[in-house]
């Protein structure tokens, strides 16, 4: 025996409200929680890269800096730190 078509006004009277629509309102809800999460965890991991790059070059600088009061030619300093001269000869500047 046949039982009908499908009625979704008939599963709305039922249950209160459409599964099809609640299902579909849970898998979004999963979605931005799931790409919350991601992105995230992308952020993270690029603050840290950050990070890590202007820790590098803060410590090229301090060391620079170091070799500029120890009066080392800025040749040796440049090929010391990879800083250009145009950097090294401003981080001077700024010690006088």
């Amino acid at each position: 025996k046949v039982i009908g078509l499908y009625d979704k006004e008939k599963e709305r009277d039922f249950f209160g409200f459409s599964v099809e629509a609640e299902a579909r309102n849970d898998g979004l809800e999963e979605g931005l929680k799931e790409g919350l999460r991601e992105g995230l965890k992308e952020g993270k991991a690029k603050g840290l890269e950050e990070g890590k790059e202007k820790g590098k070059i803060e410590a090229k600088k301090e060391t620079a800096l170091a070799l500029l009061k120890a009066n080392i030619d800025i040749e040796v300093i440049t090929k010391a730190t990879g800083l250009t001269i145009k950097e090294i000869n401003q981080l001077n500047n700024n010690l006088l």
